[in-house]
């Protein structure tokens, strides 16, 4: 089983990007901004109350999703900005014991939206899913992140989906 922890935006915002996601025949997991990837998010989730205590000490972040941009040919994606997004990120990097990766570079953390993924079936070409993302997503869009989702994918080739929302700010809850 692997997982993945992200921040989810508006209801609203999600429906209109699956919808454009699907304007393209084009579906992966559900909108949200990456703060840990499922490297050292081990199976048997040994790594969980510690990450829901720093989720719990750490206080809800405000992003701002911004404009269109591309990891080469193999994303198009919503670049993100947030005061304390790096710090959560950090916070929950140190919580399951991974090492730091620098922040400039090929492993660096880039905090981001993704919208086409070239691995995954897609109706157009990626040229064309990045004109279409470039005329659509022309709006920042901001909110106030107030938790933390643990996404987990069941089986190899399966889809993410949401195993449980972890609140951010609430160091009081913890350990209760």
């Amino acid at each position: 089983m692997r997982h993945f922890l992200g921040l989810v935006p508006p209801d609203g915002f999600t429906r209109e990007v699956v919808a454009w996601q699907a304007s393209l025949g084009h579906r992966i997991t559900t909108p949200h901004v990456t703060v840990k990837a499922p490297d050292h998010l081990t199976p048997d989730r040994r790594w969980l109350p510690d990450v829901e205590r720093a989720c719990a000490s750490h206080p809800p972040v405000e992003v701002t999703l911004t404009g269109v941009r591309t990891f080469g040919r193999r994303v198009v994606y919503l670049g993100v900005q947030g005061e304390g997004l790096r710090d959560l990120h950090l916070d929950l990097v140190g919580a399951v014991g991974a090492p730091l990766a620098p922040f400039e570079g090929r492993r660096a953390f880039t905090p981001h939206l993704t919208l086409v993924l070239s691995r995954a079936p897609l109706g157009v070409s990626f040229d064309e899913a990045l004109a279409r993302a470039t005329e659509t997503f022309t709006t920042p869009v901001t909110f106030h992140a107030t938790f933390v989702r643990l996404f987990r994918k069941p089986s190899p080739g399966g889809t993410y989906e949401v195993d449980r929302d972890l609140p951010l700010g609430r160091g009081a809850l913890v350990g209760r």
